[in-house]
């Protein structure tokens, strides 16, 4: 699935710095604009944190809200205080948030964290704090766990920001495509507070101490602002690489620095780039299989998904193979908890000590980036072991694979036993380990199949 992701967002990328000979007008509604108030845009968040995701999902309420112009439009039959929301089809929220999955799940969790989080807004006369969301539903007349009916999506704001997005008084139109095509909620941040000065005859962003860039671009309070240069190197520099690879701007960061050496503010120079046809869908980006993983680690599905865009997803895969790899290690000491583990290993980057297995960072436009070595004869070995494993183990009948399963969970680490019992081989630390498990005890350890 990821190898088509990248192949997709790739083709949306040569098709949009295709040559100028190819360039058109693209409309509004190719684009799929809304307007948003600038400030919703600058929105300082006060407590919780704005994922990637909720940002999405967020701007597509904000646009569907602006498009139907009234609340209760739409409502479906027997909807309780149906006229105090506006509606549209959950399939149109999967699709505005790219979410490669009709589990409503993840979205659920994410409309809840919208609902928690508070923001501040700010001008010259006054000050506000107020939530991003007041009241969410989800209806279907069929039933909700019914695979029948229509699944309807339903949403309030508070008074205060229902007030900037229907009526704003200075907006900036944001289109959901270029939106949809972000994976990073640090870009998409970038994207949103750039995009409004990129039409500015001075082409320039105000100056803003570091610490308030950490709170916009980060999504959530930043009370200490973080040394810079791990700041610059993690967020800043692939942020810019983002919005100008696949935004419709280009951005370039200036940094100011005080008497002595050290940065203290931040601004951008914006500009827009020429529009271009663009007459494809958004590929659905938001790689579920790999959130599963790392929440299989001890994670909410939230914090599992802010943690998959977080940094470069072949570096974030090979720090969960080493995890993975170091949890399942009867011969080493037990892992007090596999989710701080893996924050370290992440943040201390781990896989880079590695060499066997992990080649060295490479430098791409600023960007660390982590390359496999192509697999070693074991990994093979294993990989087909496993394999024809579980190709026995199809073909038992339900008591003798339960009777495996049992077996196995009497001496799995703990941290796969849970992954089994909830999600079965679904769960891909679970199927690694018990694969391999069931290899053995076929085959033999060591042998060949």
């Amino acid at each position: 699935m990821d190898i088509l992701i990248r192949w997709g967002r790739m083709m949306a990328r040569q098709k949009i710095q295709s040559s100028s000979k190819t360039q058109v007008a693209t409309s509004g509604k190719d684009l799929m604009e809304f307007k948003k108030t600038n400030k919703a845009i600058g929105l300082r968040v006060s407590k919780g944190k704005l994922t990637i995701m909720g940002r999405k999902i967020f701007n597509v309420m904000c646009a569907h809200a602006q498009k139907e112009g009234q609340l209760g439009k739409d409502a479906p039959a027997g909807v309780t205080n149906g006229d105090k929301y506006f509606w549209l089809p959950m399939s149109a929220i999967i699709k505005g948030a790219t979410y490669d999955s009709n589990d409503t799940r993840l979205i659920k969790e994410h409309v809840v964290e919208l609902s928690n989080i508070r923001v501040e807004m700010e001008d010259e006369t006054q000050w506000t704090s107020e939530r991003m969301l007041a009241s969410v539903k989800i209806y279907n007349p069929a039933g909700l766990n019914s695979k029948q009916g229509k699944l309807w999506f339903g949403f309030a704001f508070p008074p205060e920001m229902f007030e900037q997005i229907m009526r704003p008084d200075s907006y900036t139109k944001l289109s959901l495509y270029y939106g949809s095509l972000f994976t990073s909620g640090h870009s998409f941040a970038l994207w949103e507070i750039c995009r409004q000065y990129a039409t500015n005859p001075g082409h320039l962003t105000p100056r803003e101490p570091v610490a308030y860039w950490a709170t916009y671009l980060m999504g959530r309070p930043v009370p200490v602002p973080p040394e810079y240069k791990y700041f610059k190197r993690d967020v800043l520099i692939p942020a810019a690489n983002d919005v100008n690879e696949i935004g419709d701007i280009t951005v370039k960061l200036i940094e100011h620095k005080n008497g002595g050496r050290s940065v203290e503010e931040l601004q951008w120079e914006v500009h827009l780039k020429e529009q271009q046809q663009l007459d494809f869908p958004p590929p659905p980006l938001i790689d579920t299989v790999l959130i599963e993983r790392i929440a299989a680690l001890g994670f909410s599905n939230t914090e599992a998904e802010d943690l998959s865009v977080s940094h470069d997803s072949n570096f974030i895969r090979a720090t969960l193979d080493l995890v993975e790899a170091r949890l399942l290690n009867q011969n080493a000491p037990p892992v007090g908890s596999a989710a701080a583990y893996f924050r370290d290993a992440l943040n201390k980057r781990y896989v880079d000590n590695i060499p066997a297995k992990i080649a060295k960072p490479v430098n791409r436009k600023g960007q660390e980036a982590i390359q496999k070595i192509p697999p070693s004869e074991e990994s093979i070995l294993k990989a087909s072991r496993r394999e024809e494993a579980f190709m026995h183990y199809e073909k038992l009948d339900t008591d003798d694979r339960q009777d495996l399963a049992n077996q196995y969970l009497e001496i799995a680490p703990s941290l796969v036993a849970k992954a089994l019992r909830k999600d079965g081989l679904k769960s891909k630390i679970a199927q690694l380990a018990f694969g391999d498990w069931l290899a053995d005890k076929l085959y033999g350890p060591n042998l060949k199949v």
